[in-house]
């Protein structure tokens, strides 16, 4: 009986809270939903399986947190964008970052349990970004996925990391070390370029090219620790000129 009062006080206050306009309620995918309480700024998403690819902005400056509830598979492209939310999160289920999700947001940290791709600009311009957790698992960063998240200081790329896009940490001016994981094989345009603090840099022995940009205005490298030998080294196609004369004022570590 007493569970049956609690039960009805909850859907009470529910109801109350959407007559008089406290509680907002809208769909995000076939099966996925939301609930927005506009006094808190707390959004809770809740449902199964994916949300659409076009559901609309529906959210804006007022938002401050999001809860998505286990069940959902993906964040949908700019659903966040450019509003005021600090704090997500995120649960297991969820596998895929859209495209500019958390763009010019005031997101302050995240952490990604289990996504396998995050997509193009999903953070781009998020200035209050200071830490990342990555989980294993992740294969794909898209590009300007975290461009100038100028206080962003602390992430780690897990071991199965197959692609690092165009720009994706260009401008990441806080980060003073980056750990490039062995799955990698090219870093690709601008993909560090004007992380000006960036002092050390590991580099995976699997990594074949460093392309234009790649590390430009890093000049303040002072160590770079490559895990394979010195002979693997010099097979490394290096194109950025100007990244081959900050490599070379810097300490360089080799596996040999």
């Amino acid at each position: 009986m007493k569970k049956f009062f609690i039960i009805f006080f909850v859907f009470l206050v529910i109801g109350v809270g959407l007559f008089l306009g406290v509680y907002e309620k809208g769909e995000l995918g076939d099966n996925v939903t939301y609930t927005l309480n506009r006094i808190t700024g707390k959004v809770v998403i809740s449902g199964t399986g994916e949300m659409w690819d076009e559901p609309g902005e529906p959210f804006d400056d007022n938002i401050k947190s999001a809860v998505i509830e286990q069940g959902v598979t993906n964040i949908a492209p700019r659903l966040f964008r450019m509003t005021g939310i600090t704090s997500v999160t995120i649960p297991d289920s969820v596998t895929s970052i859209g495209s500019e999700a958390f763009a010019s947001t005031k997101i302050t940290n995240i952490s990604i349990p289990n996504a396998v791709v995050i997509e193009d600009h999903a953070f781009f311009l998020c200035y209050d970004l200071t830490s990342v957790e990555l989980s294993e698992g992740l294969q794909s960063i898209g590009w300007n996925a975290f461009r100038d998240c100028a206080n962003l200081t602390l992430i780690s790329l897990p071991s199965t990391l197959t692609e690092i896009g165009q720009s994706a940490f260009n401008g990441c001016s806080s980060l003073r070390s980056i750990i490039i994981p062995d799955s990698i094989t090219e870093l690709t345009l601008n993909s560090f370029g004007n992380c000006t603090a960036l002092e050390e840099l590991t580099i995976g022995s699997s990594v074949n090219l460093i392309n234009f940009g790649a590390f430009s205005n890093c000049s303040n490298l002072k160590n770079i620790f490559y895990k394979g030998t010195r002979q693997q080294w010099s097979a490394v196609a290096l194109l950025d000129e100007e990244a081959q004369k900050y490599f070379n004022n810097a300490t360089m570590h080799f596996a040999e």
